[in-house]
């Protein structure tokens, strides 16, 4: 039997019902209830931020000049070089 590769949803949800008891053990009641709103609000802005401004895809660079490149480029137009990489 090996590591599954993924985590089992029952893991998940009993670490979230551990933790959100701990969290109302440890400053009470309403500020719990307050942290868990700001969470969930937080959560669901950092995704409207996300829908409107998308990761760039990682585009390719010359090595010697930093210029980008279109994607069949087989040199540098700016400095001629043939060496390239992704941009992170």
């Amino acid at each position: 039997m090996g590591v599954p590769r993924y985590t089992p949803v029952w893991v998940i949800a009993v670490a979230a019902i551990l933790t959100g008891l701990i969290l109302f053990e440890a400053v009470g009641p309403v500020y719990g209830i307050a942290l868990f709103v700001v969470a969930i609000a937080g959560y669901f802005a950092i995704r409207h931020y996300r829908e409107r401004h998308p990761p760039e895809p990682p585009g390719i660079r010359c090595l010697k000049c930093g210029q980008f490149l279109p994607a069949t480029a087989r040199n540098c137009d700016f400095c001629g070089s043939a060496s390239w990489t992704y941009r992170n």
